[in-house]
């Protein structure tokens, strides 16, 4: 069994911005997300388990299972530098719009996304946002799924030739299959995501992960 880091670590993330929202635009933004969520899991799934129903036990057992079926698969596991606060907005609202089963949904997420969220340390205001998404908020983790999915997708598919598979917990991807295959995928994956949602994917902090054999 081994596991190493794809490159050699170092410091990153010195600072982080934590969004916060108030309780009383949450509370409504839960209730929109909760009447939304059956069709919200149908669009993700199965390749985004972060919004499904025992989701992490789905997510690990599918992945430990097919890795135990197949020893010469590896598994990549991702890391996306700051994905809540850093994803284009733009990116969920297109999905949003162009998918009929989410497409009700397309003018809330436009109200609650258009605003320039304030950036403060210490009460004191030091700057703006006017992308990524309010952590801790009920819609946030929904948004990003969907705003992300058209990407995961192409990965899953891609992963597929040979066996593999994709699945993700929100924004922890794992691909899975024959290494030929999966590194290359896991590479044109990191590029859909920088076009489409302004995201990166941190190399120092992604693993991979083989059961026997030589890391490739």
């Amino acid at each position: 069994t081994q596991t190493v880091p794809m490159h050699k670590t170092s410091a990153q993330d010195a600072i982080r911005p934590i969004g916060i929202r108030h309780s009383w635009p949450r509370l409504f933004h839960k209730e929109v997300i909760s009447q939304s969520k059956p069709e919200i899991r149908e669009f993700l799934e199965p390749q985004q388990l972060g919004q499904s129903q025992a989701g992490a036990a789905k997510l690990s057992h599918s992945v430990r299972g097919l890795l135990e079926a197949n020893p010469d698969f590896i598994c990549v596991s991702t890391d996306i530098k700051n994905c809540y606060n850093e994803q284009n907005r733009a990116a969920a609202l297109d999905v949003l719009e162009s998918t009929e089963s989410l497409s009700h949904l397309t003018t809330f997420a436009a109200t609650i996304l258009a605003p320039v969220s304030a950036l403060e340390s210490r009460g004191e205001v030091w700057g703006s946002s006017g992308t990524g998404k309010v952590q801790g908020d009920p819609a946030s983790g929904a948004l990003q799924a969907v705003g992300m999915q058209p990407s995961l997708v192409e990965l899953d598919t891609a992963c597929q030739e040979g066996g593999g598979m994709t699945r993700a917990g929100a924004d922890d991807v794992f691909a899975v299959g024959l290494p030929r295959v999966v590194l290359p995928a896991v590479q044109r994956f990191s590029e859909s995501i920088r076009e489409r949602c302004n995201l990166e994917l941190q190399w120092t902090k992604c693993k991979v992960y083989l059961r026997e054999g030589d890391l490739p």
